[in-house]
């Protein structure tokens, strides 16, 4: 193309190949990396880069200068970006667009399940009876567990969050002269949030197994000779973003009888 006898060539070669992409951001955006071929016309001290999010239709031109690369920041996840390059020489003729190339944005992955984890206020009542009160999920129910220490606690009882999500509970033993911890530790999940199980094995005789939980829940793989000795962990499996988990056992299948269990174990 010909600007008052000056000719300006077309990049030779706008890469169809992106040279890298940063991870998505904590506001939910990404940057992308575009390298093109340098101009061989006579005269070239800058190039213009055209961007949108329809093809051939440019909301955004952005002078870059005498460099062939460029980042591009503030990309929404999701949508497609389209973009091309033109040269400009000392005159500030500018050369006709080079091809055009896309890039779909990775979708962001959602986000996981806010945990289920209760909170727990302690207060002790004029007869020195320690009184637990906190939220956790409607429905959701607790063993309370009690001790000296974290580490080394017992089961005194239970409790289920209401309608509402409150529960409260009393140390049935009096809280003098003792030093008490206590926790909580779900004991009952909602059918809603219980995985499902599956196992198969491969011809290679790998116990291989296959469920489905809540996105982003985390469960510890125990396995045991019956379902209440199950209590060997062998690894860890998440649901990802469809709910979809598999694992496999590292052991052979072959000559043993083995029960499989999930158990709960983030959020």
């Amino acid at each position: 193309m010909f600007f008052g006898g000056h000719r300006l060539a077309v990049l030779a070669g706008f890469y169809a190949a992106l040279v890298g992409f940063v991870s998505l951001s904590a506001r939910a955006q990404t940057s992308v990396t575009l390298a093109w071929d340098p101009s061989p016309a006579p005269g070239v001290i800058g190039y213009r880069l055209y961007q949108g999010t329809a093809s051939q239709t440019y909301s955004k031109i952005t002078t870059i200068g005498n460099a062939t690369q460029a980042t591009v920041s503030g990309l929404i996840p999701g949508t497609t970006n389209y973009f091309a390059v033109t040269a400009y020489d000392t005159n500030g003729l500018e050369s006709a667009l080079s091809a055009e190339i896309q890039y779909l944005v990775p979708a962001m992955a959602p986000p996981p399940p806010q945990t289920a984890r209760p909170t727990l206020q302690l207060a002790i009542t004029p007869a020195k009876h320690a009184v637990l009160t906190g939220e956790a999920p409607a429905g959701y129910t607790y063993d309370v567990l009690a001790g000296p220490t974290p580490s080394d606690s017992n089961v005194i009882g239970s409790v289920t969050a209401d309608a509402v999500g409150a529960f409260t509970f009393t140390d049935p033993a009096p809280a003098t002269n003792r030093v008490y911890c206590y926790r909580l530790r779900q004991s009952i999940v909602p059918a809603t949030m219980r995985p499902t199980l599956q196992l198969a094995i491969t011809p290679a005789k790998q116990a291989v197994l296959t469920g489905n939980a809540p996105a982003g829940y985390t469960y510890d793989v125990l396995t045991g000779s019956t379902p209440t000795t199950a209590s060997n962990v062998i690894g860890s499996v998440t649901a990802d973003a469809t709910g979809a988990f598999t694992f496999t056992d590292p052991a052979s299948a072959t000559n043993r009888v083995c029960c499989y269990r999930l158990r709960q174990s983030a959020p």
